[in-house]
């Protein structure tokens, strides 16, 4: 920013320096669809950087408006929804530092036009409303601005800010800086910049007046011009000034007749004359200023070409040379020219040129670029028929692949101590393996048993037995003795039908049943009588109906399954008694309190269990009597009950009629307002002998695809009842053979390790004829459990699944297991639109090989990811069926949480209250204050929704807002108080009839959306103003000082099990913390004061001193009694057993348990009643010690985030489903699918990452079905607009990304040939490039994706990584391995081709130090890079942070082979670009701004006179070549940004690595190399601003890579390898038992130990071997692994 160095400016770079943004996606991790802003001035700013738009030598306005547009489109194109605002205060925005006086103008005029361009184009949009709205304002504190703000909720300018100066665009993702309120303290827009004030105007703005009647017929661009002359030469009339006017005015006429192609010019008059400069400063001014009246911007459009400064300066040129101009041109311009002369009375046709002849004129048109490229030579009989329509040159001079070697991988690329080839087998574990795989078959024990609720480590699985009739049978002869014996068996058989019952069997059968018949009924007598002899004991003696209802529901909850079916209805009906008492007490006490709250609820509880009753089979004639008359009370209908009750038995209490209760309330409206959450659920549910439950119609439906072997893709809310799917989906496949395979994917390895654990809980299965095989295995990158290959349910990630299904070892056979894979679940199949991962998501769903089950509950648009996905089946020969269910069976109820003013803790209180759902508070400052879900739409959002049509059409606007019954019923009454058209048309008692249900609610809630939806579209209707206005006097707060009063407030209102949600790891732990000395100081505090704890302690001392003494005493009484002769005859072992016992008599008393230490219940959320202590303990007993963590556990408290380790994570899963730990602290970690049942969901302080997608996944783990009726969701600490912007966010769009990267082609084409062209390898290969891209779309793609892949191909030949038959050769297979990293990987392979890394490790023994700090730095440009944000680099140059964060730069030989292998990408992929566009683009103009689809100058091109024109570009973009740039790019990015339109160029799919800080937008961040060096955790989170929570997974991503090349590289370097297990040991499991050392450095020293490889001549350089790279890796593997260790510990 160009502003003065005033103190506004410094305090906001000070800000700036301290901020620590979040690098994030601004279109799937930030915005999606919701409404953002970009400012204008800083947009511009960036693009002319970026762009190299000359605004110094010319003036190229028009490559600017291009450039903006550019970005423009990209936005439009990912789906986002933006306005772009212009501050004319802050236009100084749009200028860089240290631009000069007279270039300063031009940015000022830029950014004139390009508001009136886009506003222009804006209105014209009426066929694409979605095109951004451009407004304009004189700053941020303008009252304008301030209404514009509060009519768009959304634009909330101190939630969040993304930094456009470090944007980078990936695929269909733009990455950012980006601040959220949490990384600073004071807010950048509280800092005041000064405000710019413009130059002063010259001339006479009157002229103007003077001109609309003699400029009528001219375009804008004319019109503008002409006026600002006018106004400069009415006060100038000099004659050098006249000669500028000419050329300025000859310069508006050329411009109608030559076409882009013609008018790039050279850059000339380096030295310009000063009245030159002076003249195109003023002029610049007046257009800067000009006014846009109406007649000026009448007429043909062209006001984004408003100048063309080097066309402007050729013309000049000309005219002062007095070079002849084409007739046309000059005839045009002397017609402008009296207009001129006759506004300003100057004289100015003197001053005109010559006129050129017909002959002299020329005409030039652009030939394509004389770049010729020869390929080498490929053939391939499977790819060669997707390159037959690229047709290229070969190079004939070309010698071949002598000197290459066909790659053939000896080890398993993720472990070098396994052999891929086992010649006796697999050996036996080791010990450590042997003890790593017995922990973790204990941890899915304990795991499984939480998950199925069972008591310790039992679980009850299924025994699954494959079903005879799905055995293929071979038809064969049977034996002879055994048809003999069938035979006797089939005589047999006629001969027990014809004759009568044995009697003697029927006897006993009869006696048998009798037996059972009796017993069963003396169970139910004992039972009966187990409740009667508990009603008359316990339940009729309390006094206080509040604990009598606690104690019976207790007694309910503790029933087994077969005694609830017996006295379930009975207790039910009591409890309903119970609540009728409560509320005649309470309406005897206030007869008013027949109407209040506390009344309905109790209502409402009768309602919920009368309708339960109903449901039971163990009901009798009584109860159904009673339950009746409970309906009569409530004035419902009849409850119809399940079944025809005809036993008859006496209730062991009375019931009475309570006559005088009555409800005030019309039977639908008290069901919709108190009894939401107990209404009848299902939707069209029947008994189904598939599956243990009644499933709904879409249920039925899914069951049925399955079973018809069809894809499936499923989008259902959390709750909704998807998990059964999956499950059933497993089953299927166990009971058809014992080989068939199905595949679950997930994205989190937490969710691999539940779902893994439920399957071992839910299914077993034996195998006779298959050795070590299992039904179940898990398969990460960091470990294994049980073998992949030998499970018939393998559940892994999407990477491990990619890689094992283009493993040839797994393709080569009918029976390899590809080919037995049966179906693939991929779960939260949303993930596909994720930054990293969603890649070979995509890949997948491209490649699969068999049917799919697609499942999700957040695709923001189902219908057009429907229809990929639809495609792509169909392709492969299968069926898509999709089912789409929009009802969670939970509702979620929303609240804003307010901090008491004053808060002293003291210890948690326990309240005595009924379980009614929700946080229900009646008093006047309720601490959660209710939200309607339509609050979620103000302010301001109703009139947003007008103004844009967009964003109402089918309904979008409210199909992301859930309402529950009592939403639905205070919609309509406001709709109906407003006098809405047509709203008793929705009269819930004319519509609603009978017992209402959840699937009539459904339908009632989408007829009033619709209604809403018409509202809020139209000017008319009385709803301008939303009904549901909502306090907005909660404000945010730090998360840590509101916690510990949250969860009081929770634990008082019923509202604990809860999971707290901070996307921060360290503010999580900071949270836990908080809280957790808080707890632990007020218990002391108690402890210290309390009498009665002094007085408890003081008696449990004497106890303890009295055992003591006791025990002493009968010590000293055994060692001085002598025995009698009698005694001494009795056995040794009576007189222990008579010691003994008096000991536990000593022992016997209430203080025996009593620990003191232990916390108490006042100071712990710990519920002590689920687990015994001695089992908690046992659970803790394995976890590292981690402190404050542990003890936590204890108090009810745990954390859960990617940096804890996995069995710490697993124990606060285990603890959280058993009920003992009641509050969870977390990051997204638990939001996708882990099954953590809780009743709250708290959003804790605001984050960047609370999006749309983040906040449906997270609050859908509250009320969780089968555990809640209702789930409530609390925002604590968030501003309620941010609040209402997270509720009322739309979903993202899953678009995809390109799917075929250079290292896809290089394993696709390894697996071709590794396995002969197998079916399933072509059919692999089709599917990438045929298949419609989800990313792409559309035929076109076809044409990109070859033409990608031939010259993917040709640089994979230049690489010598492919022979010329498509064979992977030399180091393919170290690159393959190495895919994930993508473009690094080429560059590595670049170094190692070119003999650098050979060189440098050639003394690796040595000088072991000096090599490995280099081969640190080096890999530390190529792994893993961050870029060095702009704040750090200000942090250095004030002196804030050491220059030691920034990488040194590359060691020169290293940079200069970089540099080679970039320039030879360029060189391939620039003819990559011309190739197409010479095939498809030759006669294709290139003419239309990309995003306002604006057409630039004439179709044909005219003459270019006396123009000192350059070469035509045919590849380069017409508007990119303005600037002066020619068809010669300088690198990727270049040829990516300015490539001609309608040429496909993803610059992530093109193997470039940027070199820093050349290529870069300076150094590189330096965290890696400075780990190395100093092993320093806590330097990289300050000094390289690394994010907190991030360091960790980075070095551990980054030890994944070194374990990658190490074990890549021994197989070219080892012949004779270690086999380990290669079922457990991953790449790197950072859990692993320190006792066991790596064996890859093993052989340190001058010589190698082992047998040496006979390598290759490719494989070594002229000073070093591979196996000294392959050592040198290894030692810096240890380092790195050392280090990193050592900071964990």
């Amino acid at each position: 920013m160009a502003t003065k160095n005033t103190q506004p400016s410094r305090e906001l770079l000070r800000w700036y320096r301290k901020c620590s943004p979040h690098r994030l996606d601004l279109i799937g991790d930030f915005a999606g669809k919701e409404l953002f802003a970009v400012d204008a001035n800083s947009l511009l700013l960036h693009c002319v950087t970026q762009a190299n738009v000359d605004f110094t030598d010319g003036f190229q306005l028009l490559h600017a408006v291009y450039a903006v547009e550019i970005f423009l489109r990209r936005l439009h194109q990912r789906g986002c929804n933006f306005h772009l605002v212009f501050f004319r205060k802050y236009v100084e925005m749009s200028i860089p530092p240290g631009t000069s006086k007279e270039n300063t103008n031009k940015y000022l005029l830029a950014s004139q036009v390009l508001f009136h361009h886009l506003q222009h184009h804006s209105d014209d949009s009426e066929n694409e409303p979605q095109r951004a709205f451009v407004y304009e304002f004189s700053g941020p504190d303008a009252s304008a601005f301030k209404e514009y703000v509060k009519a768009n909720a959304a634009l909330k300018l101190d939630i969040k800010v993304a930094l456009l100066n470090d944007l980078e665009i990936r695929n269909n993702k733009m990455f950012a800086s980006v601040i959220s309120p949490t990384d600073h303290d004071n807010p950048a827009f509280n800092i005041k910049l000064e405000d710019y004030k413009g130059p002063d105007v010259p001339g006479d703005s009157s002229v103007n007046e003077k001109l609309e009647a003699k400029l009528e017929g001219y375009s804008v661009r004319e019109k503008i011009s002409t006026a600002a002359i006018c106004q400069l030469v009415s006060k100038d009339s000099s004659n050098s000034l006249k000669m500028e006017v000419v050329a300025l005015t000859l310069h508006l006429m050329g411009m109608r007749h030559w076409a882009l192609t013609e008018r790039p010019c050279k850059a000339i008059l380096s030295k310009r004359p000063a009245p030159l400069e002076d003249f195109l400063e003023k002029i610049t001014i007046i257009l800067a200023c000009v006014s846009p009246t109406s007649w000026l911007f009448q007429g043909t459009w062209d006001l984004s070409d408003l100048f063309d400064g080097r066309v402007f300066l050729s013309v000049y040129t000309g005219v002062r040379n007095k070079r002849a101009f084409p007739e046309t041109l000059v005839q045009e311009t002397r017609a402008l020219l009296r207009v001129i002369e006759d506004t300003t009375e100057a004289k100015l046709l003197r001053h005109l040129p010559p006129v050129l002849s017909v002959s002299e004129d020329e005409s030039v048109v652009p030939a394509p670029s004389s770049l010729e490229y020869a390929m080498l030579p490929f053939s391939h009989p499977i790819i060669d028929q997707y390159l037959a329509a690229v047709n290229l040159d070969i190079d004939a001079a070309f010698v071949g692949d002598n000197s290459n070697q066909v790659f053939k991988e000896i080890l398993h690329w993720h472990n070098a101590n396994s052999s891929l080839k086992h010649k006796h087998g697999p050996k036996p574990l080791r010990f450590f393996a042997h003890k790593r795989n017995q922990i973790l078959m204990d941890d899915i024990m304990n795991y499984s048993a939480s998950l199925t609720n069972s008591t310790g480590k039992a679980i009850n699985p299924e025994t699954i037995v494959v079903q005879q009739d799905h055995r293929p049978m071979k038809p064969s002869k049977a034996h002879p003795r055994t048809a003999k014996k069938a035979k006797a068996e089939s005589k047999e058989k006629l001969k027990t039908e014809k004759l009568p019952r044995a009697n003697g069997t029927q006897r006993a059968l009869d006696a048998a049943n009798a037996t059972r018949e009796r017993k069963g009924q003396a169970k139910t007598d004992s039972v009966l009588t187990g409740w009667a002899d508990r009603w008359r004991e316990d339940f009729d003696v309390e006094k206080s109906l509040i604990r009598r209802h606690r104690l019976v529901l207790i007694y309910l909850g503790n029933l087994r399954k077969q005694d609830y079916d017996v006295v379930g209805p009975e207790v039910l009906l009591y409890i309903c008694i119970i609540l009728c008492q409560m509320w005649t007490e309470l309406v005897q006490r206030n007869p008013t309190h027949n109407q209040n709250a506390t009344g309905m609820q109790i209502a409402g509880l009768i309602y919920h269990h009368s309708t339960t009753i109903a449901q039971l089979p163990g009901c009798t004639i009584q109860i159904s009597d009673a339950v009746q008359h409970l309906a009569k009370l409530l004035r419902l209908p009849e409850i119809p009950m399940a079944e025809s009750f005809k036993n008859s038995r006496p209730l062991v209490f009375k019931v009475h009629q309570f006559e005088d209760l009555r409800l005030p309330l019309a039977a639908v409206e008290f069901q919709l307002q108190y009894c939401g959450p107990y209404l009848e659920r299902s939707f069209d549910s029947r008994k189904d002998e598939r599956v243990s439950f009644s499933p709904d119609a879409w249920q039925r439906d899914v069951l049925d695809a399955i079973d018809a072997e069809k894809s499936l893709l499923v989008i259902a809310p959390t709750s909704a009842g998807k998990t059964f799917i999956s499950f059933y989906a497993m089953k299927k496949v166990l009971q058809v053979d014992d080989d068939g395979v199905i595949v679950y994917v997930a994205p989190t390895k937490a969710l691999v390790n539940q779902i893994a654990a439920e399957i071992h809980a839910r299914f077993s299965k034996s195998y006779k004829h298959s050795n070590g095989w299992s039904v179940w295995a898990i398969h990460t990158r960091d470990y294994r459990v049980n073998n992949p290959t030998g499970c018939q349910i393998l559940v892994t990630v999407p990477h491990i699944l990619q890689i094992m299904l283009l493993s040839p070892a797994n393709n080569r056979t009918k029976n390899s297991w590809s080919r037995r894979v049966r179906r693939i679940i991929f779960d939260e199949v949303h993930c596909i639109g994720q930054s990293e991962e969603g890649v070979v998501w995509e890949q997948l769903n491209l490649t699969a090989p068999c049917p799919i089950i697609a499942l999700s509950a957040t695709v923001g648009n189902p219908e057009t990811f429907h229809e990929w996905l639809k495609v792509t089946q169909e392709q492969h020969g299968r069926s898509l069926y999709v089912i789409k269910h929009d009802s969670r069976y939970s509702d979620l109820r929303k609240y804003i949480y307010a901090k008491p003013t004053t808060f002293e803790f003291t210890g948690l209180k326990t309240v005595d209250h009924l379980p009614t759902p929700g946080l229900h508070d009646t008093s006047k400052e309720p601490a959660f204050r209710h939200i309607h879900p339509v609050a979620a739409l103000q302010p301001g959002y109703f009139s947003m929704i007008r103004a844009n049509p967009f964003f109402c059409r089918d309904d979008q606007a409210l199909d992301d807002i859930n309402l529950e019954p009592q939403d639905c019923l205070a919609l309509w009454k406001a709709m109906a108080k407003a006098n809405v058209k047509n709203s008793q048309s929705l009269n819930p008692i004319k519509i609603l009839t009978g017992l209402t249900s959840k699937a009539q609610v459904v339908l009632w809630e989408k007829r009033l959306k619709h209604m809403l939806s018409h509202l809020m579209a139209t000017d008319g209707g009385a709803l301008r103003r939303n009904p549901f206005k909502q306090d907005e006097d909660t404000q945010s707060e730090q998360a840590h000082t509101i916690a510990l009063p949250l969860l009081s407030d929770l634990h008082s209102h019923d509202g604990l099990p809860a999971i707290i949600f901070n996307h921060e790891r360290y503010e999580c732990e900071q949270i836990l913390g908080n809280v957790f000395e808080k707890l632990k100081d007020s218990e002391l505090c108690y402890k210290n004061s309390n009498p009665e704890w002094k007085e408890q302690m003081r008696q449990y001392k004497l106890w303890k001193q009295t055992k003591a003494l006791k025990k002493a005493a009968v010590k000293h009484d055994e060692s001085r009694k002598k025995p009698k002769v009698r005694a001494e005859k009795e056995p040794a072992k009576i007189l222990e057993g008579q010691r003994r016992r008096e000991l536990d008599r000593i022992n016997l008393s209430r203080w025996s348990s009593f620990d003191p230490a232990a916390p108490l219940d006042e100071f712990s959320f710990a519920d002590k009643t689920k687990l015994g202590n001695s089992e908690l303990e046992k659970l803790l007993k394995p976890l590292k010690d981690t402190g404050v963590f542990i003890d936590a556990l204890r108090r009810g408290i745990g954390v859960h985030h990617a940096g804890m380790n996995r069995q710490y994570r697993q124990v606060v899963e285990i603890l959280f489903r058993k009920g003992f730990l009641r509050v969870v602290i977390a990051t997204g970690t638990l939001a996708l699918g882990i099954n953590m049942p809780c009743r709250t969901v708290v959003f804790m302080g605001d984050s960047v990452f609370h999006t749309a997608l983040n906040y449906r996944q997270a609050s859908g783990r509250a009320g969780r079905r089968g555990f809640d009726l209702l789930g409530n969701v609390v925002f604590a600490g968030i501003k309620p607009q941010r609040v209402f912007e997270m509720m009322s966010s739309k979903l993202p769009d899953l678009r995809g990304q390109f799917a075929l990267s250079t290292t896809l082609v290089l394993r696709v084409l390894g697996l071709l040939h590794a396995t002969d062209n197998t079916a399933y390898a072509v059919s692999i290969t089709k599917s990438l490039l045929t298949h419609n891209q989800l990313f792409l779309g559309g035929p076109e793609s076809k044409l990109f994706v070859q033409h990608h892949l031939r010259f993917s191909i040709e640089y994979l030949r230049r690489e010598r990584l492919l022979s010329k038959k498509g064979a992977p050769i030399n180091f393919a297979g170290l690159v393959g391995h190495l895919y994930f990293t993508e473009n690094a990987a080429f560059a590595f392979h670049a170094l190692l081709k070119g003999g650098y890394f050979h060189n440098l490790c050639a003394n690796i023994y040595s000088k072991r130090d000096k090599v490995l700090e280099e081969l640190a730095l080096v890999m530390a440009h190529l792994f893993l890079r961050v870029q060095c944000t702009n704040a750090v680099k200000m942090s250095i140059s004030h002196g804030d942070v050491s220059p030691s964060v920034l990488l040194p730069n590359l060691p020169t030989s290293a940079e200069e082979i970089l540099k080679e292998h970039n320039r030879h990408i360029l060189s391939i992929f620039t003819s990559y670009a011309t190739s197409f566009a010479r095939m498809h683009l030759q006669d294709v103009p290139d003419r239309v701004l990309p995003y306002t689809q604006h057409a630039v100058g004439p179709e044909q091109s005219g003459g270019y006179g006396s123009l000192d024109k350059l070469p035509p570009c045919f590849l380069r973009s017409p508007f990119a070549a303005l600037s002066g740039h020619d068809d010669t790019f300088s690198s990727i990015q270049d040829l990516c940004n300015n490539v001609r339109s309608g040429v496909f160029m993803e610059k992530s799919a093109i193997p470039s690595l940027p070199i820093a800080p050349h290529d870069t937008d300076g150094p590189l961040n330096g965290y890696l190399f400075n780990f190395y060096k100093h092993g320093d955790m806590e330097a990289l989170k300050g000094s390289n601003k690394i994010r907190r929570g991030s360091v960790y997974i980075i070095l551990k991503d980054y030890i994944l890579i070194l374990s990658t090349i190490v074990a890549s590289l021994k197989n070219y370097t080892s012949t004779d390898a270690m086999v380990d297990d290669e079922d457990i040991i991953g790449v790197y499991d950072d859990e692993k038992d320190s006792t066991e050392k790596r064996d890859d450095t093993k052989g340190r020293g001058s010589g190698c130990s082992g047998n040496r490889a006979s390598l290759p001549s490719w494989a070594n350089a002229q000073h070093g071997t591979l196996e000294h790279v392959q050592k040198a890796f290894a030692m810096l593997l240890e380092e790195y692994d050392n280090k990193l260790r050592k900071t964990k510990s």
